[in-house]
């Protein structure tokens, strides 16, 4: 796999992550930082790492991973 694409699987499974996070209601201070304080911060680590795997060179996108056959 090229590492842009990887990139991008590693960035939807940080946002899935986020999301249960959210779900969870996981808080780091009950006021200040709340859970869905946690869920953006999360969400915006996921998004930086979207764009640099969409930034990664053309030629990797147009030329996705194979698909395994059964």
């Amino acid at each position: 796999a090229s590492a842009a694409w990887t990139l991008i699987a590693v960035a939807f499974t940080v946002s899935a992550g986020a999301a249960l996070l959210q779900q969870a209601e996981v808080s780091i201070h009950p006021v200040y930082f709340d859970h869905n304080a946690v869920y953006h911060v999360v969400q915006g680590v996921a998004v930086v790492l979207l764009y640099l795997g969409f930034r990664r060179s053309p030629e990797d996108l147009l030329d996705p991973p194979p698909v395994p056959v059964p």
